[in-house]
């Protein structure tokens, strides 16, 4: 996925997240469906089923010198979190401002602790839903 460093950002529907510590993605999984028939022997057959590309896990600080910036982005996950339906434009970009995917999403876990040294520090879970890119 490229160098998901120094720099790293991700965005929720056009809104920057703070400043990453870390970003993990847990990868695609995919369902095998078993259509197996007795008069193919003893050896079982399987096809490919749909895919769940997974979930981002993000830490980081929330900048805690700048009150709007907290606010601007608490707003928007939890909007995310209240939003049954809603699915966000979801990019994580590189510590050089390219794209390294891309994708749609909703933020479903977020927990947030208080200013520690002047900033404020923050984890979130990305539920990924339908196509993601990883361009190269």
């Amino acid at each position: 996925m490229g160098n998901l460093s120094e720099g790293a950002t991700i965005s929720i529907g056009g809104v920057g997240i703070a400043t990453l510590d870390s970003i993990s993605w847990t990868g695609f999984e995919v369902d095998s469906i078993e259509v197996s028939t007795h008069g193919a022997g003893v050896d079982k057959t399987f096809i490919r089923g749909l895919v769940d590309p997974g979930q981002i896990d993000i830490e980081g600080n929330f900048l805690g010198a700048n009150p709007t910036h907290i606010a601007t982005a608490i707003t928007g996950v939890l909007g995310g979190i209240q939003s049954v339906s809603a699915h966000s434009a979801i990019i994580v970009t590189d510590g050089q401002g390219v794209a390294v995917m891309t994708g749609a999403g909703f933020v479903s876990a977020f927990s947030w602790t208080g200013a520690l040294h002047e900033t404020d520090r923050f984890t979130a879970t990305i539920k990924l839903s339908g196509a993601v890119t990883c361009p190269s």
